[in-house]
């Protein structure tokens, strides 16, 4: 980097708490923001993000705190999805590929965080992930819902309309790498994990 550009730093502290916690391994994310295919591994003590504004550092802790609450900005994905949280990138590539005639997929988001097998819990493990790696971990992703389906191709007929990801189509899970609904009282100390004390800007 230049001498004398200004740099900002986030610090992440993904090992367990003092009082108990869940270590942090690694995120891979998908389609979410900036990030299209973007894979981090933690190191056990201590994580220090550096870089100039508006390069991921903040989208990061956000889909790290996203994929252990399954909320943003204090609220439930499913009551937040907008179609300005998928990738910029992926969704140009979709309604250009609509509107050339192919059948393909809306695009997907998936947060897969793993979580140390020493420190979480049991059930929390299985091969649901994008790496398909058996470790405990938990996954908030954001789909085309099944339920939809008919709708959702009543909307594309007309490819020169779609302009956006018709996130009203789409349904959000929250899972466990065993593939099992995620609830508060599975992942203790989820509000230790996160803490404002461990976030410098």
């Amino acid at each position: 980097m230049p001498f004398g550009e200004r740099v900002n730093a986030e610090r992440l502290q993904s090992g367990a708490c003092e009082s108990g916690g869940i270590m942090l391994t690694k995120i891979v994310i998908k389609n979410y923001r900036m990030f299209r295919d973007f894979a981090l591994e933690f190191d056990p003590k201590m994580n220090i993000l550096v870089g100039d504004n508006d390069r991921g550092k903040s989208t990061l802790l956000e889909a790290i705190g996203l994929a252990l609450t399954g909320r943003i900005r204090g609220r439930l994905l499913a009551q937040e999805l907008s179609p300005y949280l998928f990738n910029k990138e992926v969704v140009d590539g979709y309604i250009t590929a609509l509107r050339d005639g192919f059948e393909v997929k809306p695009p997907e988001i998936i947060i897969d965080l793993f979580l140390d097998v020493k420190t979480a819990p049991a059930t929390l493990k299985g091969t649901n992930n994008l790496l398909k790696s058996d470790e405990p971990g938990v996954r908030v992703r954001a789909s085309l819902n099944p339920d939809y389906e008919a709708e959702y191709r009543e909307f594309i007929k007309d490819p020169s309309q779609v302009r956006l990801v018709p996130t009203e189509y789409y349904k959000v899970d929250w899972l466990d790498f065993g593939g099992n609904g995620i609830t508060f009282h599975r992942i203790p100390a989820t509000a230790s994990l996160i803490d404002a004390t461990n976030i410098h800007l």
